[in-house]
């Protein structure tokens, strides 16, 4: 099952009163994103497809110096390269107010290994480790893709979230790529984006209390 909670603009600036922000991108994307375009994929709706580029989350509400969590699931899709020097290193890289959490590679190519869990140039790693799910032909559920397809959720079972402190009352995160092929021979896509202050979720009539301007829209749908 999957939880909907998707705030407008107007609740960007209730977010600490607010609670966590949390977009599964089944519901029209905001302009909190610098890029608002979604595709379906695996019976699902993601953020994406995007290659070359950088795709930032701004959220305002913070307090200076409280602990901030991200979560959210990544999806490698297609041929990436890993560290391979022929049509990579194909980088993945997020960010937190412009400080790299993750900068590493990706590999759903037999041959080209990838730095992940490591860092780019710590460490090297059979393809699609620590995926939590992979294609059909390597063992997973996802369907097939040119090469491979591999979804990594960070907060999930196998990676874990990304912790950062608020500098000030608004923050980026900011996900993006480079050295890919294009969308049509290597992308990526995010869904289940979660940001969270440690507040406990709203009820819909307690956010319409504070006065946010927005609709809370909270329905449940279940992934096929």
């Amino acid at each position: 099952m999957k939880l909907i909670t998707t705030l407008g603009a107007a609740a960007l600036a209730a977010f600490a009163a607010a609670g966590p922000y949390v977009n599964n991108f089944e519901s029209p994307v905001g302009p909190e994103w610098s890029s608002t375009g979604t595709s379906s994929f695996n019976g699902t709706t993601v953020l994406g497809r995007f290659d070359n580029a950088d795709v930032t989350l701004t959220l305002s509400g913070f307090t200076v110096g409280e602990a901030v969590t991200v979560g959210f699931d990544l999806y490698i899709l297609d041929s990436w390269d890993g560290d391979g020097t022929t049509y990579g290193p194909d980088h993945f890289h997020f960010a937190i107010d412009g400080v790299d959490q993750l900068n590493t590679t990706f590999s759903n190519v037999a041959g080209s290994n990838q730095a992940f869990p490591d860092a780019f140039g710590s460490g090297s790693h059979d393809i699609q480790t620590g995926a939590d799910n992979k294609d059909f032909s390597h063992g997973g559920t996802l369907p097939d893709g040119y090469f491979g397809n591999a979804l990594y959720i960070f907060g999930g079972a196998a990676n874990a979230q990304f912790a950062g402190v608020a500098t000030a009352t608004t923050m980026t995160f900011t996900f993006g790529a480079s050295n890919l092929q294009g969308v049509g021979d290597e992308s990526w896509a995010l869904d289940n984006v979660n940001v969270s202050d440690g507040s406990a979720v709203p009820e819909p009539c307690t956010m319409v209390g504070l006065g946010l301007g927005a609709a809370a829209m909270i329905r449940r749908r279940q992934k096929a």
